[in-house]
């Protein structure tokens, strides 16, 4: 197959012009501007067509549209990743959240119920992120259940925005260069 500077103009308006393209709409595009595509004069109908059929161009247009295809699959899961990467470390600063409530508990006193609850959460959203179960839906040999109860909404929220400013933070201190 020889190059030919014509026909691979009129390939790419055909390519640009999305999915809805015909050869007919092509030729129409480069007759309402043949200066603007660098054109001097606009082929014949019959000229694209020939060109279409010698230069493959629906075969090169399915080559393209797989490579965008796979383009987009791979952005797309490069962006999961990361955002994985992301939730991993919000429940992991939300367990530490947690841990370092409990550690600051009077053992004497009952107000460990919410720092529970707040790596309970941490340890049920990095299981989810990693694809894990996430509940138990068995019961132990006396048929009792974790008394945890839900993080209300407010708690939920609190601890939410003190572990994104710990991601921050952890983030923050890796870009200078200090170890965790």
């Amino acid at each position: 197959m020889t190059f030919n500077e014509s026909a691979e103009k009129a390939f790419w308006v055909y390519v640009r012009l999305g999915p809805g393209r015909s050869i007919e709409k092509a030729r129409e595009a480069i007759l309402s501007d043949r200066e603007s595509y660098g054109f001097a004069r606009v082929p014949s109908q019959r000229t694209f067509y020939g060109w279409s059929s010698r230069y493959h161009w629906e075969d090169r247009l399915r080559e393209l549209m797989e490579e965008a295809s796979e383009k987009t699959k791979e952005a797309m899961a490069e962006k999961e990743k990361e955002r994985n990467v992301r939730h991993i470390k919000e429940a992991q600063a939300l367990q530490t959240t947690g841990l370092k409530g409990l550690q600051s508990v009077d053992p004497c006193e009952m107000g460990a119920d919410p720092s529970v609850r707040a790596i309970v959460e941490g340890v049920r959203m990095e299981r989810l992120v990693a694809g894990d179960a996430t509940r138990r839906t068995e019961v132990g040999p006396t048929g009792e259940r974790p008394a945890f109860a839900p993080l209300s909404n407010e708690e939920l929220e609190m601890l939410t925005w003190e572990a994104s400013d710990r991601s921050r933070d952890a983030e923050e201190e890796d870009g200078n260069g200090q170890e965790r």
